[in-house]
């Protein structure tokens, strides 16, 4: 999955994942109803995903995105970033601003950008190139990787 010197970062569009899990009927340990306990549910899934993969993901390299200002909820973790949305900003345009922000940083990397949400995947694809390669995962299919 990963070419020589190429860096790994994941952008997830948190509820995103979480809808898409919330319509599988064989997760049997999916929290109902309790969107705090959902989005532990999906940090605890991504956290395992990232300790037992393949590929070298960055420190600080896995960005999980919810609306949510005013949440001031924080996980600690060495690779994994929680982030809330500001005032008057969606998940979609903070997901955008985390991509641009990567293009042109030094070295390669390849950016799986977790959703399935189409019109945040097209914009999403207009800030590629520049040492930038970006990745398109359906989360369903992502789903299936972390569980």
């Amino acid at each position: 999955m990963e070419e020589l010197g190429e860096e790994i970062v994941f952008v997830v569009d948190g509820y995103n994942v979480i809808g898409s899990a919330s319509s599988w009927t064989n997760l049997s340990d999916f929290p109902d109803d309790d969107l705090k306990e959902q989005r532990q549910w999906l940090f605890d899934k991504i956290k395992k995903f990232v300790e037992k993969n393949i590929f070298e993901i960055l420190p600080n390299g896995v960005f999980i995105v919810f609306d949510g200002v005013y949440l001031n909820e924080e996980q600690i973790d060495e690779k994994i970033n929680i982030v809330f949305t500001d005032e008057k900003e969606i998940a979609d345009c903070r997901i955008v601003k985390i991509i641009k922000s990567l293009k042109g940083r030094r070295g390669k990397k390849k950016v799986f950008l977790v959703t399935s949400d189409q019109k945040l995947t097209e914009k999403a694809m207009k800030k590629e190139g520049r040492g930038l390669t970006l990745v398109a995962v359906n989360s369903s299919k992502f789903i299936d990787w972390i569980i």
